[in-house]
């Protein structure tokens, strides 16, 4: 066979096309040659038992067979015939096609579920908006002032977020503040507090009627929310 380079297409891995050369030690007489022949390192040297091996078999240029062809005098060393690689790369690309159709029509599949959610939650929303769902009128406005870099404010987090699940259907709006930002700053001069944490407790009407400071526990925080009618 003549050796030829074949260009490999871009949509193909090269370690999906096997061509490289194959050793038939029963011929092979350790002559070295192909060793010292393959500029592409397809070949390492076993010292212990005098022969070549196939140590790189991805590194042969595809079409290339010169060392097979030109080199190996004992006619040790043989690839795949030219019409065996079109084969393989055609079979490889078919392939690689499929993957790609069945990965594409997946994706349009999750994509579609995902539009079809979408639509509904905003159907959802719609409904909420307007009128036929009523929202819950708030009761009290339950404000945290802290930040996420103190400890005790850390600690007030779990009781904020259990606060927010139970009560929010119930009148509590729950809001947090974190001082220590260029955006929260504010707020810890418009409540005019003196450590963190704070709470301060607002009424519907916006007036605040409790405030405390420190870590602020649940069932002690829950009995200042039952002032406002919250059960």
């Amino acid at each position: 066979m003549a050796a030829g380079r074949v260009k490999l297409d871009n949509n193909i891995p090269r370690e999906k096309i096997n061509w490289f050369p194959t050793v038939d030690y029963s011929k092979c007489t350790g002559c070295r040659e192909c060793f010292k022949f393959c500029s592409h390192k397809v070949f390492s040297w076993d010292k212990g038992k005098k022969q070549p091996i196939v140590a790189n078999p991805y590194s042969c240029v595809l079409g290339c067979s010169n060392c097979s062809t030109n080199v190996c005098k004992q006619k040790a060393l043989s690839h795949p015939t030219l019409k065996q690689l079109k084969e393989m790369m055609d079979k490889t690309l078919i392939l690689l096609f499929c993957i790609l159709f069945l990965t594409t029509t997946a994706y349009c599949q999750t994509k579609k579920k995902t539009e079809q959610t979408g639509k509904q939650a905003v159907k959802l929303s719609s409904t909420v908006t307007s009128g036929k769902l009523k929202p819950v009128p708030v009761k009290v406005t339950f404000i945290e002032l802290g930040s996420v870099k103190c400890i005790p404010c850390k600690m007030m987090q779990p009781v904020m977020k259990e606060i927010e699940n139970e009560y929010s259907d119930k009148g509590v709006k729950v809001v947090f503040h974190d001082v220590w930002t260029k955006e929260g700053q504010p707020y810890s001069m418009k409540y005019n507090i003196r450590a963190i944490p704070t709470q301060v407790f607002l009424d519907k009407n916006g007036k605040e009627y409790f405030r405390h400071e420190g870590f602020f526990p649940k069932d002690e925080l829950i009995e200042v929310l039952k002032q406002q009618g919250i059960k």
